[in-house]
């Protein structure tokens, strides 16, 4: 992939790495399996990943996730944080609907799944994730819905440890539950791209439209009451665990808001602290100094 392609606020999944995906690891579909080491058999895409990234280990572009529960707007600011400058977002629900949406044998496997309401193996996500992480050793990079669990963190800190280039931030957001159920009651989203809307924060230009494509927006099945208090009793079962872990490495920060709009500042004066503090220039873009309260 040339340059600009990873420089662009946005991806796709190339033929390449399509076709890096073993089939082998689409057994067990509809369990949820975990991972605590990369495996380095031969031929293996997790192993062929940090090969190919090897070459550039130690690139100077910032290695960042984003996390926080259902509802939070982690999409949404990510998003704005790569429209706004040099930085590339990874969301692995947006690489599991590229896969769907190229017919691959990965994606046609994806989408029966998801229509039965079966998991997506952990396997699955992780390999588009590191393969799509293997092209962009000198790109700024967010994370957004990967890792979710511990087990799937050290695997990621261990793929990242044998390019040697360990994650430099960790954003946690906290949004008063109140708020985001609020919020996901009044989501609209257009299935094929994942683009969401809220008819109070950001409403579409023409009401029950996407604003790009002119089709029409739904709601998701799980956009209710019950169904978002079970999703947040799952995410802090795993969340937790999964905070302390990057706690204790020294790179988790936490910022609280009620809104994308208060978030967004703060979100902003951590890049541009994570930045200062490895020494890489500017390239983020100019970055405004904002004043925000940021908790480690």
């Amino acid at each position: 992939m040339s340059t600009a392609a990873r420089a662009a606020p946005g991806f796709r999944v190339s033929a390449d790495t399509n076709s890096a995906i073993s089939p082998s690891r689409l057994r067990g579909f509809g369990t949820s399996s975990c991972f605590s080491t990369v495996r380095l058999a031969p031929g293996d895409p997790v192993g062929t990943a940090i090969g190919a990234a090897s070459s550039t280990a130690g690139g100077i572009g910032l290695r960042m996730l984003i996390e926080g529960p259902p509802g939070a707007g982690k999409g949404t600011l990510s998003k704005r944080a790569a429209a706004a400058f040099n930085l590339v977002t990874i969301a692995s629900g947006d690489l599991l609907r590229q896969e769907i949406e190229a017919r691959t044998p990965v994606g046609h496997d994806v989408a029966a799944l998801m229509a039965a309401g079966a998991l997506v193996p952990d396997t699955v996500v992780a390999d588009l994730i590191l393969a799509r992480l293997a092209d962009m050793a000198d790109a700024h990079w967010m994370l957004d819905g990967f890792p979710r669990t511990v087990a799937q963190s050290r695997m990621l800190d261990a793929y990242l440890a044998q390019i040697r280039q360990p994650l430099d931030l960790v954003i946690n957001l906290v949004v008063p539950e109140s708020i985001i159920l609020a919020r996901i009651m009044d989501r609209w989203i257009h299935p094929a791209s994942g683009r969401t809307y809220n008819l109070n924060f950001n409403p579409p230009a023409r009401p029950g439209v996407d604003d790009v494509t002119g089709e029409p927006l739904v709601k998701r099945p799980d956009d209710n009451v019950d169904a978002f208090r079970q999703r947040l009793e799952v995410y802090h079962r795993h969340a937790e665990p999964l905070l302390e872990h990057y706690r204790e490495r020294g790179v988790l920060r936490t910022i609280r808001g009620n809104t994308s709009a208060e978030l967004f500042p703060k979100l902003l004066m951590l890049l541009e602290e994570a930045r200062v503090q490895r020494g890489i220039p500017d390239t983020l873009s100019a970055m405004p100094v904002v004043e925000a309260a940021v908790q480690g």
